[in-house]
């Protein structure tokens, strides 16, 4: 199988207690198999500002983790109510709502979850079409802090537009390296240069670990 690089020979960034250790190793093996990233001749600057930007927005755990404050005082931090349907996990329902999960409703608040901080719950639905799961993360927004889930919505948000319509080709690509300006994928300029920092530094540990066959290519 073709590799972008090999994620056990990855250097990670010191100061990682164990948890965090074994959260970045998840994230580089399924980017060293990751076929979009694969397939582009700027994966490894793309798999690099990835992981900058999971460990700015996870304070360095490198887990998928909710937001601060849940979402109050946002206006996406409102209570909704959401409908069971038939591809719902049907005991999470019924859980929650202590009723049958027929026809049932639960009540959600879609803050930031994952990753990246997925939010709105026009956000959750979209992104839950694209990656093929139906309605089932708008239904059940915690699903976004299971780890394959929140690597998908971080892989298909930076490298479609999804989250604001700009796209890691933006601006890493055709030769173009602009780690700063890449914020925008995600989030404006927040933080900009202290990303770009740790891309930078990703970008390095990558390179020293690509594997033999894309060195050659």
């Amino acid at each position: 199988m073709q590799m972008l690089f090999d994620g056990t020979r990855v250097e990670l960034a010191t100061g990682l207690d164990t948890q965090a250790q074994s959260g970045a190793r998840f994230v580089l093996g399924r980017m060293a198999q990751d076929a979009v990233l694969i397939a582009s001749p700027c994966g490894v600057e793309w798999a690099a500002y990835m992981m900058a930007t999971v460990e700015h927005e996870t304070a360095r755990r490198f887990l998928p983790v909710e937001e601060v404050g849940r979402g109050q005082g946002n206006p996406y931090g409102v209570t909704l109510k959401v409908a069971c349907t038939n591809r719902m996990r049907s005991s999470n329902c019924a859980t929650r709502l202590g009723t049958a999960a027929q026809g049932a409703f639960r009540e959600n608040v879609y803050y930031g979850r994952g990753y990246v901080q997925l939010t709105w719950q026009s956000n959750y639905a979209q992104l839950g079409q694209a990656l093929g799961m139906g309605r089932l993360l708008m239904e059940e927004p915690e699903l976004a802090l299971e780890p394959e889930t929140a690597y998908a919505v971080m892989t298909y948000g930076m490298t479609r537009g999804a989250f604001t319509g700009k796209r890691l080709g933006d601006y890493l690509c055709d030769g173009m390296k602009d780690y700063v300006q890449a914020r925008r994928v995600v989030n404006g300029l927040d933080c900009a240069a202290e990303i770009a920092e740790l891309a930078t530094a990703w970008e390095a540990r990558l390179r020293a670990a690509v594997a033999p066959a894309a060195q050659a290519a």
